[in-house]
């Protein structure tokens, strides 16, 4: 007679399908996870590096040109600046007394009117002294070309001088302690480096130059 399985046990039961699906689960070893290696210090990310691989760093002969590039731009536009433009200089000396201080005081200097570009007769002026090569002198305009000046100091002597064309008288507002064109007479206009429009101390207190001589009233047209 032959042996039937009951359903329970049958191999092709929902009962022995669930106990041989656990023993293979049960006989088989997990796989398991592997540890990610810790990345160093200052060592750059996976990311980091794919997206430096895909741009190539740049040759460092360029790196330097750049440089030196924007290093002679900012130098032209500074000499741009300062030769057309504005500078400022300290000053020293007490000729110039009580308009500019003795030592230690800054001018604003506008290189517009340099050479004697639109200069006037009371406009205070920085120029190159004609005696000393490369020395700077600040001086206020007495006489332009054409004008008749005092050629000493005011009750000293009555002598008159014409001012030559291309040329400028200049003193100092403290006549008493100045070397100006009484002593080296007209000096040419292209001498002068800029005209003076302000003056004061890196702290504060800074103050517009203004001109201080009038048209007398009886020579007015």
């Amino acid at each position: 007679m032959p042996i039937r399985f009951s359903p329970a046990i049958s191999r092709s039961g929902p009962l022995f399908r669930c106990f041989a699906s656990n023993a293979t689960k049960r006989n088989v070893p997990r796989a398991q996870p592997q540890p990610q290696p810790k990345p160093k210090l200052n060592e750059p990310s996976p990311q980091k590096l794919e997206a430096s691989n895909q741009y190539p760093k740049e040759p460092w002969y360029r790196v330097h040109i750049r440089i030196i590039g924007k290093f002679a731009g900012f130098s032209l536009i500074l000499h741009v600046v300062s030769t057309y433009g504005y500078s400022i200089n300290l000053t020293g000396g007490i000729s110039m007394l009580p308009t500019v201080a003795a030592q230690e005081e800054w001018v604003l200097l506008s290189k517009y009117h340099r050479r004697g570009r639109d200069i006037e007769v009371g406009d205070v002026v920085s120029y190159y002294n004609p005696l000393v090569v490369g020395q700077m002198v600040m001086k206020r305009v007495i006489g332009m070309p054409g004008d008749f000046v005092l050629r000493d100091t005011p009750g000293r002597s009555d002598v008159m001088v014409q001012v030559p064309e291309g040329h400028f008288w200049s003193a100092g507002d403290n006549q008493a302690f100045s070397r100006d064109s009484r002593i080296y007479g007209p000096i040419p206009l292209a001498l002068i480096r800029g005209k003076v429009i302000a003056s004061g101390f890196p702290s504060g207190g800074w103050k517009w130059i203004v001109n201080t001589l009038k048209e007398p009233e009886e020579f007015r047209a």
